[in-house]
């Protein structure tokens, strides 16, 4: 944090858009996961466990990122930023 409380360090954000790659990463996955399934690529099965694997991946990195930092004002900026950054990936294939 910056020692106004508030923003986070160039450091700090550099590392918040590297998690936000993966994350973004793996959501892409997730729908092209979506994808196979619909054109019976993929069984519902197989789509849905891969699924699972991937959500847990993701709940695993946003949890560990919070639980690291236990200040009320660093886990509000992480939280914002994520809100603020996070895509929501729809597509019409």
């Amino acid at each position: 944090m910056k020692f106004d409380g508030i923003r986070l360090r160039e450091k700090g954000l550099n590392l918040l858009e590297h998690i936000q790659d993966d994350v973004d990463r793996a959501y892409l996955v997730m729908l092209r996961i979506d994808h196979h399934e619909k054109i019976k690529i993929l069984t519902s099965k197989v789509a849905h466990e891969r699924k699972k694997i991937l959500e847990t991946y993701i709940h695993k990195i946003l949890n560990f990122l919070l639980n690291k930092y236990s200040e009320k004002p660093i886990r509000i900026a992480i939280q914002k930023y994520f809100q603020n950054n996070g895509m929501k990936f729809e597509f019409n294939f």
